[in-house]
């Protein structure tokens, strides 16, 4: 019984991160909260709904995993398995959706306010000298040659992630006409 109750632990505390982290994307989708008892009722009616679709598909795969199972069809049964587990995770994702629309018919929290375009090139120009600092912090540790094994690995992975994300700001900052700062 210790495994369940601690599988389940972290499998609730997981959908409470999901739910959590769900809840500005769905605000910004809907872009206000629920005008009325009966809007609400609506919208977890359509929720419901695609619950019971997503579920319906969830048992088909597994009456079919059976037949696998009985016709002794290893590579079958092993692709209707990756099906069923992305339809289990299609159904959670959905019910914790679900969840989300319920708390924001219950706390009725108003839609995040979107960053002005000045606000989002001062925090690209801000971050962009940041990944520089870095960028200079991790060559000249690799220059130095002190890096060796998982750690040089680590690094240079670290170097191109943060290479890639430079290159998407300056595209971002020149598409609104805004210079990025000069390197240091």
């Amino acid at each position: 019984m210790g495994n369940y109750v601690s599988s389940y632990t972290a499998v609730a505390s997981g959908i409470g991160a999901a739910q959590a982290e769900a809840l500005v994307p769905i605000l910004k989708e809907r872009n206000r909260g629920f005008a009325s008892d009966a809007e609400t009722w609506a919208e977890l009616k359509v929720a419901l709904e695609r619950i019971k679709t997503k579920i319906n598909s969830a048992e088909h795969q597994h009456k079919d995993m059976w037949e696998a199972v009985k016709e002794k069809n290893a590579d079958g049964f092993e692709v209707l398995l990756e099906a069923f587990e992305q339809s289990a995770r299609d159904v959670a994702g959905e019910w914790v959706r679900a969840a989300v629309l319920a708390k924001i018919a219950i706390d009725d929290p108003e839609p995040p306010v979107e960053p002005t375009q000045e606000e989002r090139i001062t925090n690209d120009r801000v971050r962009l000298a940041a990944i520089e600092r870095r960028q200079r912090e991790i060559g000249a540790v690799l220059d130095a040659n002190v890096a060796t094994g998982d750690l040089h690995d680590d690094l240079v992975g670290e170097l191109n992630r943060l290479n890639d994300e430079e290159r998407l700001l300056r595209v971002r900052l020149s598409v609104v006409g805004a210079e990025a700062p000069a390197e240091e």
